[in-house]
């Protein structure tokens, strides 16, 4: 593993819409794309709205980013994490303009080749922003990655057939759980009820998922895991 300097990071992303409007074109795609590609036979109202409440999100056509963090291992113990929040755009081209630093040597998730670097991509696509090359996965084959991303979902799972979740990893090694207060799957949900007042929520769960990535691959290390975090 290289040891610096890193850029550690994480996303939430969250449905487009409160609610599945069934006047909308979102509403005809979504309805287009769960239909049963045996039959062509389309998915009844109610049906199509609980499967997009639990899982639009997870799709880049039907989500989108609300929140990127990102944190750096710095000495005397300490890490600096930030999130960015605001408006889509805003926060990947703000995230885009660190990935792109010349002082970044290796971007270090968890699960974000094959997940969270995608999805930021296609939202960049679809918003229009140029994408930088540290963070692109397109075309590249996993030899290609190896120097610039390092997932450490891939590092724990080894030649292993099932994948382990952060949190489990976390537990497996005895640090805090970073799911306690919020799970990824309730993400959606609370950024709907009131996106300005539970954002800042969402950005503490996102830096303690960085945190705990941090404290894994400092572990894995046989090193000591970070005790304070400035922001």
């Amino acid at each position: 593993m290289a040891t610096a300097p890193l850029l550690f990071w994480d996303m939430e992303c969250v449905k487009n819409s409160k609610k599945l409007d069934p006047k909308s074109k979102e509403y005809e795609q979504w309805k287009y794309t769960k239909r049963d590609r045996e039959t062509e036979e389309y998915l009844p109202d109610d049906k199509l709205s609980e499967l997009y409440d639990k899982t639009a999100a997870l799709n880049p056509i039907f989500g989108k980013v609300v929140c990127i963090s990102v944190g750096m291992i710095l000495p005397n113990n300490t890490a600096k994490i930030r999130a960015f929040t605001g408006e889509e755009t805003g926060i990947i081209q703000d995230f885009f303009k660190v990935t792109g630093s010349k002082s970044i040597n290796r971007l270090v998730g968890f699960n974000t080749t094959k997940f969270d670097s995608p999805y930021i991509s296609k939202r960049a696509l679809i918003n229009g922003i140029k994408i930088p090359d540290p963070i692109s996965t397109y075309g590249k084959k996993p030899w290609d990655l190896e120097n610039v991303h390092l997932d450490l979902m891939d590092v724990w799972k080894g030649h292993s057939f099932y994948s382990d979740s952060l949190s489990n990893i976390a537990y497996a090694l005895g640090l805090p759980n970073p799911k306690d207060d919020l799970k990824g799957s309730e993400v959606s949900d609370l950024y709907w009820k009131n996106p300005k007042k539970n954002i800042e929520k969402i950005a503490d769960y996102c830096n303690g998922d960085v945190l705990t990535t941090i404290n894994i691959f400092l572990t894995l290390q046989g090193k000591g895991i970070i005790q304070n975090v400035i922001n």
